[in-house]
């Protein structure tokens, strides 16, 4: 027990520095939350490492959508949850098209999208690609 802790601990303090080491960890120092939390918040494309249970940790695909465009390799579920989906289309954009039909036809979901990159509306509802001020923010940000 002790040897695992000190793992652990030893792992925590390189994934902050340098989270392509997480790869190479051992599977049940992966599957430590705070292990797997640091991965993601500075490389979130380790979200296809972990676990299944911690991909549907909210804290931890929060962690990895906004820093990495990789909201397509989390659940449905969490592809349907508003706060994920407005983090992962600021960082960027296009992320819009793995989110739920209902933020695809959310407003702010989609101006904060389009915000970002203005090809993201060709992922939005009919209706918001219709509107005005939608269109003008994707011209101006394309």
């Amino acid at each position: 027990p002790l040897a695992l802790k000190a793992n652990r601990l030893i792992a925590l303090a390189a994934v902050k520095q340098s989270a392509r080491i997480f790869k190479s960890l051992p599977e049940d120092v992966k599957a430590d939350r705070e292990v797997a939390l640091a991965a993601v918040s500075n490389d979130g494309f380790l979200l296809t490492l972990i676990t299944p249970k911690l991909q549907h940790d909210r804290n931890i695909v929060l962690a990895a959508v906004s820093n990495s465009a990789v909201l397509a390799y989390a659940s449905e579920e969490m592809q349907g949850d508003r706060e994920i989906v407005l983090a992962a289309v600021r960082h960027e954009g296009t992320m819009l098209q793995f989110s739920s039909g209902k933020l695809k036809s959310d407003a702010e979901v989609v101006l904060t999208a389009v915000k970002c990159n203005g090809f993201a509306i060709i992922y939005a509802d009919g209706k918001l690609r219709a509107c005005r001020e939608v269109m003008l923010e994707a011209v101006r940000n394309s």
